[in-house]
């Protein structure tokens, strides 16, 4: 059977009905042409969806209907097992039971030992085949009969509930002596039409809650009766006998009353090669659990790290080997090489993700790119663990593992911690800068209380007013080359733009390949440039006017020097020994400076005190975000141990 589109990406859920009956049923009534009726019953298989059947006639088995059944199925995804509903000699009214084979093994080289089995159980009967006819051994006579055969088969009690069911047949004891029977508990893994909710209970205690699956089956008495009532849905990787056995043995998790199950996660689909060692081979992945088998040095590290690099996905903090991994992509793809890894969203749309070596990968939807998008908006951020990486025992490997496992779900919690770390960090730098004010205050007072001091001798002896001229002369003087030293540092920042960026902004954009965009930046350059030349005129205007202060502060220092004679009589008239009319200037000067620092030591002072509260706010904030952390961490980490697997954190 052609199985490679239905099974392509692991096992997919598909309705079963485990009772039909065919027109080789005397139950089963049909009117329509005599060659048709296989055509028509495999159109109301593919009608009702029905992907999975088991023909289960009363007491009776036709190998050429089957077959006819099967060929036709096949051409249409239909997988039928072969079975019959055996009615066994238990209870008031016989028990109706559904002996499920194996075809591999009861139809092998052309034999028909489902046939040899039916007879077997009816020797010295006659019209047994019909709902009525009661074979010669009881449910366990019959459950020993078939396991002495040494094949495969499997059994559905059929419509439990309803006359000839298991549960309307037997009380509670006869359920527990069944289920103390290992056999019994083997061989029966599925019951029919099971609806009450008290019998489902008592059920529960009566096989100490080891309950075979709960199926379903349509039980049709002709074509329109096929697929009618409850449906069933199993969830199987093949069409063959051991998959459907094992999807009833595992009913928890493969079997379900539920159509819908398409997967809720994003998933890869398919990665395909163009070039390189895997040049024209594709790989397709299940939406659930995928395992890549071989030996040592088959590819499957390979894959697993293009399937990484493919989706840009990072290595993590602790990963392991990382040039060797690095390595294995190189070797696989080579220069040129592809990959294109085919991935489903949760909503269920399908995206392409193409990357060629070295290269960004690029990302289409309906064989579109999308432009400006990353697979961000896509999946969430994949957990990624290489060779070796999950061996590892460095001290942050659980903090790395957490981070992958729950990482993304912290990601804006974070952001703003380390944006409250830099604020942080930026007010306490901020803070270090003002350095000890206290003390430089009380330097700084000491200074000014020595100062007025000293200048108060000179106003004691009557000559502060005779020098004052010349210390006037002496502020002025200071005050204007203050000035020049800004516009000196004015000029040289206007000359380190020009130096910096002119040569870059004048460089010419041309571009045989895309003109049309390059003429759109050629007009954006060319509004830069403009910047540049204004940025140069007013450079020039700057230039003359330092070279205007410089002219000012030469008139000062020329007024300055006529007084110089002046300057010297009224010295040489203050003849106090123990007064220097030289220190008048500098104490003055002293004083002036003094002042100066004190007024900005203020302004510093209550710059710090702001920034004191600021910071114990920030610290207060980063405080709260890192607690909104820990409540995020610990319910993430709660929802993963809640699960109940071997993962605990």
């Amino acid at each position: 059977m052609d199985t490679n589109t239905l099974f392509q990406n692991g096992s997919v859920w598909l309705r079963t009905d485990f009772h039909l009956h065919t027109r080789a049923d005397k139950e089963f009534t049909y009117t329509g042409e005599e060659n048709d009726f296989v055509n028509q019953y495999v159109n109301k298989l593919v009608e009702q969806n029905i992907r999975v059947g088991v023909i289960t006639n009363h007491n009776k088995f036709d190998a050429g209907e089957y077959k006819a059944i099967v060929k036709k199925g096949r051409k249409e995804d239909i997988y039928v097992l072969p079975g019959v509903e055996l009615s066994v000699n238990d209870g008031a009214n016989g028990v109706h039971t559904l002996v499920v084979f194996d075809p591999n093994q009861w139809l092998a080289d052309g034999n028909d030992y489902i046939n040899q089995f039916i007879t077997t159980n009816f020797i010295g009967k006659h019209n047994y085949e019909n709902e009525n006819g009661r074979s010669n051994h009881s449910l366990k006579e019959t459950l020993l009969q078939l396991d002495k055969l040494n094949k495969n088969f499997f059994v559905i009690m059929a419509h439990v509930e309803q006359n000839s069911g298991l549960l309307n047949e037997f009380d509670g004891g006869r359920i527990i002596d069944l289920a103390n029977d290992p056999l019994f508990r083997k061989s029966v893994i599925g019951f029919q039409k099971m609806r009450t909710n008290d019998l489902k209970n008592n059920l529960y205690t009566w096989l100490e809650n080891k309950v075979p699956c709960f199926v379903e089956g349509s039980d049709p008495k002709s074509i329109d009766d096929i697929g009618k009532g409850e449906a069933c849905f199993l969830k199987i990787g093949d069409f063959n006998f051991e998959a459907v056995k094992f999807a009833l043995i595992d009913s928890i998790d493969r079997c379900s009353k539920e159509s819908n199950h398409n997967p809720a996660n994003s998933h890869i689909k398919s990665i395909a090669f163009q070039g390189g060692l895997l040049d024209g081979k594709q790989i397709y992945f299940s939406p659930e659990l995928n395992n890549l088998i071989g030996i040592r040095g088959s590819g499957k590290s390979s894959i697993l790290e293009i399937v990484r690099y493919a989706l840009n996905i990072p290595f993590g903090s602790q990963a392991v080997d990382k040039d060797y991994k690095d390595d294995l992509i190189k070797h696989v793809l080579k220069s040129g090489g592809k990959a294109i890894v085919e991935i489903v969203d949760r909503h269920g749309i399908l995206y392409k993700v193409e990357r060629i070596y070295g290269q960004k990968e690029d990302i289409y939807k309906n064989d579109i790119l999308q432009q400006g998008i990353t697979l961000d908006a896509i999946l969430q951020q994949p957990i990624y663990f290489g060779q070796k990486d999950l061996s590892s025992k460095n001290a942050d490997f659980e903090n790395d593992l957490v981070n992958k496992l729950i990482g993304s779900r912290l990601n804006n919690v974070q952001t703003r911690i380390e944006k409250q770390k830099t604020e942080i960090q930026r007010i306490i730098n901020e803070l270090k800068s003002f350095g000890n004010l206290s003390l430089l205050k009380k330097e700084t007072e000491t200074a000014k209380a020595n100062a007025e001091y000293r200048l108060n001798l000179f106003k004691e002896k009557g000559v502060a007013e005779k020098l004052q001229l010349q210390t006037s002369f002496e502020s002025d003087t200071n005050r204007l080359q203050n000035f020049k030293a800004g516009v000196d540092a004015y000029l040289n920042d206007l000359q380190g733009i020009i130096q910096n960026h002119e040569y870059s902004l004048n460089k010419e954009l041309e571009s045989k390949t895309n003109p049309e965009i390059f003429e759109e930046a050629k007009i954006l350059a060319s509004k830069l440039k403009t910047t540049i030349i204004q940025i140069k005129a007013i450079y020039s205007d700057v230039q003359k006017t330092e070279i205007g202060f410089t002219l000012v502060i030469d008139k000062l220092k020329a007024k300055k020097e006529e007084l110089k004679e002046e300057f010297a009589r009224i010295k040489r008239e203050i003849n106090i020994p123990e007064l220097n009319p030289d220190d008048f200037i500098k104490i003055n000067r002293e004083l002036d400076t003094s002042k100066l620092k004190l007024i900005e030591i203020e302004k510093s002072e209550s710059k710090r005190v702001e920034l004191e509260r600021l910071l114990n706010e920030a610290v207060n904030a980063l405080d709260n975000l890192w607690y909104e952390k820990f409540n995020l961490l610990k319910a993430e980490v709660n929802k993963i141990n809640e699960v109940g697997g071997k993962l605990f954190i």
